[in-house]
């Protein structure tokens, strides 16, 4: 299932104790010049990489810099 939630939902859900696992699917560069300090890079380029990795049962938050990677990202892995 897929969701679309505001930054400040992440950071309550997180703040009340939920086990999220953020990710930054921006590519290196662009994820060195500003970051979440929680979030960890799984750029784009490498989604075939990655996507396997995920655990499935493990609620994930996909972010990028203005959101068309985010919905690529959902494309990506309903194909999965």
């Amino acid at each position: 299932m897929f969701k679309t939630i505001s930054p400040k939902e992440v950071s309550s859900a997180i703040n009340e104790g939920s086990r999220l696992k953020v990710i930054d699917v921006r590519e290196p560069q662009e994820f060195l010049l500003a970051r979440v300090n929680i979030a960890e890079p799984f750029p784009m380029s490498s989604i075939a990489e990655w996507l396997p990795l995920l655990d499935p049962s493990e609620p994930v938050v996909v972010m990028c810099h203005h959101g068309v990677d985010r919905k690529s990202t959902r494309l990506n892995s309903s194909h999965a």
